[in-house]
């Protein structure tokens, strides 16, 4: 991966070719780390590469895809909050805007694109029908539930390439930088309750808002287990069996949440730094 990197921060043409090939999440992440080093100027000389293919197909199709819409919007999305992280370096504020621009982006699909969504559920419809799920899987199959789908898969794809870009920045040019800050991201009171509030009441939009909204918690969760496996000295098998429990058991993520609020406000870093 750090050959990758290093080819890509080489120049415009090699950071462009790596862009134009549009290997899912290894093309964004290009174009967020060029971004997120050399600013604007490149930053818009990558995306023009990166979102060029996509708007090809999105010209030439005879019926558009709905994911060829989800990656030009992703594209852009990373680079916004790439800018944004370059500028403030603040995890905690740029987590909050993607979680925002994925609802919003995924809102504005269902509303202005609705003949996207409705194959998807009609399909979920005919498969829940099969597998006599039908009452069970009723928020599933429905507008609401591909929306949630949605913005929850936009935010992680976001989320995931800004992180992978990071590291390669710090593994690039400053070694340890990227352990070092996503240990310390932890939320401000504020957001937290801000989060909080969008999670519990919805905002009116089902569960649309919920999901969304908790994963800056859950990245919040996340980053404070990785600080505590550090600061115990205890091994990386610790970290797997988190992720393995992450993706098996939902509860898992529900207490990770929990974790990030208390965090926010008692600062368990601060406490497990006096404690050693």
């Amino acid at each position: 991966m750090r050959t990758l990197a290093e080819f890509i921060m080489q120049g415009r043409m090699q950071s462009a070719l790596v862009a134009v090939v549009g290997v899912p999440m290894i093309s964004p992440a290009a174009l967020a780390l060029v971004t997120l080093r050399r600013g604007l100027n490149d930053g818009t000389w990558v995306l023009f590469w990166a979102v060029l293919p996509l708007f090809v197909v999105l010209a030439i199709a005879e019926q558009a895809s709905l994911w060829s819409v989800v990656a030009l919007l992703v594209h852009f999305t990373l680079f916004a909050v790439a800018l944004l992280l370059r500028s403030l370096v603040n995890w905690s504020f740029v987590l909050v805007a993607i979680a925002g621009l994925a609802l919003f982006f995924s809102l504005l699909i269902a509303q202005f694109l609705p003949q996207f969504l409705t194959p998807i559920v009609s399909a979920l419809e005919r498969a829940l029908a099969q597998a006599q799920m039908v009452d069970a899987g009723a928020g599933i199959a429905s507008i609401d539930g591909v929306v949630d789908f949605l913005a929850l898969a936009f935010a992680y794809s976001v989320v995931t390439a800004l992180l992978l870009a990071r590291w390669w920045q710090a593994v690039l040019y400053q070694p340890g930088g990227f352990q070092q800050e996503f240990h310390q991201l932890k939320l401000p009171p504020v957001l937290t309750v801000l989060l909080v509030l969008a999670v519990v009441f919805n905002g009116g939009l089902n569960h649309v808002t919920s999901s969304v909204f908790a994963m800056p918690l859950l990245i919040n969760g996340i980053a404070l287990v990785h600080y505590s496996v550090k600061h115990w000295h205890l091994t990386k098998s610790w970290l797997l069996i988190m992720y393995c429990l992450l993706l098996m058991v939902p509860l898992v993520s529900v207490l990770l949440m929990l974790l990030a609020l208390v965090d926010s406000f008692m600062d368990i870093r601060g406490y497990l730094s006096k404690q050693k």
